[in-house]
């Protein structure tokens, strides 16, 4: 009996590998059994119907078995099916076509699972940035894998003004959740970001989109209603580097309003903005709370003064800033107002309040000098408490009772602590100064010395 046992499971084993044995000399002789190259219409029309694509192969398809079955095209491009630009969106150096196992028995391909491009080179302008939103929107289409690519962003004369590596893209339906996907690990300005789009069948109106970077460590989660191409709706909510900034927004007959709505106690920068369309025009507030000094100078506002105009077309507004809570010795809260028209972005005044003391007006630019962009500004304080003034600086307050004016001239470069004091005018010069004087100040301790030198 236990000799009958061990021939039978003998024989399963011998049984098992002829299978797997016969199995694999058949997919490998595949290529020799049918001629593949002449389905290339047919997987043409395919990858047409079941993926939503316009493809043209155009070099010859080459079985590979393993790890799973599929063919390799070499050479091909991909458009979307309504795109119409002149370019080719994809240009593709290696495709894979993935098919399910039971159909590389059959004479005919039927059914297609994946396809996956590699090492390829992917063009866009605007019109294709929104036809793939309308693909990902209303297409119905089977797994999409895009691999060690390159995006390349392309203006109206398809000059390139954006490069995008990416490490992967999986584009894909899960039947099971009942939701799209569309995922993207890439590189862009040299950070690696992560993106995730997704959109539920059950609210097919809602999408909702994440993007996370990790240096500097950033989150992005935003959610879009769309009702229709003049109603829409939607809220952000963006965390950077332990700060949230949350902003509602809703399109209405042509104007868009924006709003942050108060949800955490990390909300340091809140937006508040009127946009108009048609003609374009906004009124925008920011307001920033419990902020460094040193971060308005040397990471925020230098972006306002140095920029390229070709961005700017058609973009007429007001923006203004607003600051509570300020983290500084003695200036607490102020505005910066800023007008965009005729392709500019006009500076129009700072005003700075110091508490008991007064408030002081300022012009500001940024400049390079010696290859290195620098912060100047011309200032004057208007002392309103005198004797509040000569108690901060331990001044003689009979001294400074005269002195209403003070005006100044700060210099600093970028995210150095140190800021040279020059050019100072008492009254309007009805106090003579030292033309020449000018001080490097380090802290406030300094700046106290040097207000006293000045003053007393």
């Amino acid at each position: 009996m236990k000799k009958i046992k061990n021939y039978n499971s003998n024989f399963k084993i011998v049984l098992l590998l002829i299978v797997i044995i016969f199995s694999s000399i058949t997919l490998l002789s595949l290529p020799v059994l049918f001629d593949y190259k002449s389905a290339k219409k047919s997987i043409e029309k395919l990858i047409s119907s079941e993926f939503k694509l316009d493809i043209d192969i155009g070099s010859n398809l080459f079985y590979k078995p393993f790890p799973r079955p599929h063919f390799l095209v070499e050479k091909s491009t991909i458009n979307l099916k309504s795109n119409k630009s002149e370019l080719n969106l994809i240009k593709i150096k290696k495709l894979k076509i993935y098919i399910p196992i039971e159909e590389i028995y059959s004479k005919s391909i039927k059914n297609i699972s994946l396809i996956e491009i590699k090492d390829s080179n992917i063009e866009l302008k605007f019109d294709d940035i929104k036809n793939i939103r309308k693909h990902l929107i209303y297409s119905i289409n089977k797994p999409i894998k895009i691999t060690n690519s390159t995006v390349f962003i392309l203006d109206k004369n398809d000059d390139v003004i954006l490069i995008s590596p990416i490490k992967k893209i999986n584009y894909r339906i899960d039947e099971e959740n009942k939701y799209k996907k569309f995922h993207i690990l890439g590189n862009l300005f040299n950070i690696d970001f992560n993106s995730e789009w997704k959109r539920y069948y059950n609210k097919p109106k809602e999408t909702i989109h994440t993007i996370k970077v990790k240096n500097p460590n950033i989150k992005i989660k935003n959610k879009f209603i769309f009702e229709n191409k003049q109603q829409y709706k939607g809220s952000s909510f963006i965390s950077l580097m332990d700060e949230d900034i949350v902003i509602n927004y809703e399109l209405l007959n042509n104007n868009l309003k924006v709003f942050s709505p108060d949800v955490t106690n990390n909300q340091k920068i809140k937006i508040f903005s009127d946009i108009q369309f048609v003609p374009f025009y906004f009124n925008s507030e920011v307001k920033i709370n419990n902020k460094e000094l040193n971060f308005l100078v040397d990471d925020f506002f230098h972006y306002f003064f140095r920029y390229d105009k070709e961005f700017l077309a058609n973009i007429n507004g007001n923006l203004y800033f607003s600051f509570s809570n300020l983290k500084n010795k003695f200036i607490k809260s102020g505005k910066i107002n800023f007008k965009f028209e005729e392709e500019r972005i006009k500076f129009l005044g700072a005003t700075f309040e110091i508490p008991e003391i007064g408030k002081i007006n300022s012009k500001i630019k940024y400049e390079e000098k010696n290859k290195e962009l620098v912060f100047f500004s011309e200032n004057l304080l208007s002392i309103n408490n005198h004797i509040n003034f000569a108690k901060i600086f331990q001044i003689n307050s009979k001294k400074i009772k005269k002195i209403k004016k003070i005006k100044f001239n700060i210099e600093k470069k970028l995210n150095e602590k140190d800021f040279l004091i020059s050019n100072i005018v008492l009254n309007d010069n009805q106090i003579k100064v030292d033309d020449n004087l000018s001080f490097v100040v380090k802290n406030i301790q300094e700046l106290k010395v040097f207000a006293r030198d000045v003053l007393n």
